[in-house]
């Protein structure tokens, strides 16, 4: 019972403090789009693919 109510006095603190807040809402303009592919074979082969916003840097 007693974590229950530390978590709950957490959080009401923590809601307050951040309405309390008037901080300007961050704008972005772009989201980098990171990804990375990897295939293993059961052989001595493989593949590896890095692109960055849907452009592939590199493929090994």
């Amino acid at each position: 019972m007693i974590p229950n109510k530390a978590l709950l006095l957490g959080a009401l603190a923590l809601t307050t403090m951040m309405s309390r807040c008037r901080a300007e809402d961050i704008v972005a303009d772009h989201v980098g789009a990171y990804g990375i592919n990897l295939y293993q074979y059961y052989g001595p082969s493989g593949q590896y693919t890095h692109e960055f916003d849907g452009d592939e840097e590199f493929y090994v």
